[in-house]
């Protein structure tokens, strides 16, 4: 397991066809699964991420991308 500030990745043996994390949903994370990007993250209990997978081993990463316009404007 990798755990930084903007980035996490794991891998996961999952037995269902979802993976639920106790990740704060954000429009900002992209997630990849098995170096896939997801496109279609989906929300669980109105707050948490959602991933659907087969079953099977996965590798996930999270990573953090922050909006350029909100970047510009607290640097300047």
């Amino acid at each position: 397991m990798i755990y930084e500030e903007d980035y996490i990745k794991f891998d996961i043996d999952s037995k269902t066809n979802y993976i639920f994390t106790s990740i704060p949903y954000d429009k900002n994370w992209e997630v990849k699964v098995d170096g896939e990007v997801v496109e279609n993250i989906k929300k669980t209990a109105d707050a948490l991420c959602l991933l659907e997978v087969e079953p099977g081993s996965h590798t996930i990463e999270f990573a953090y991308k922050q909006n350029s316009i909100t970047t510009g404007f607290v640097t300047t």
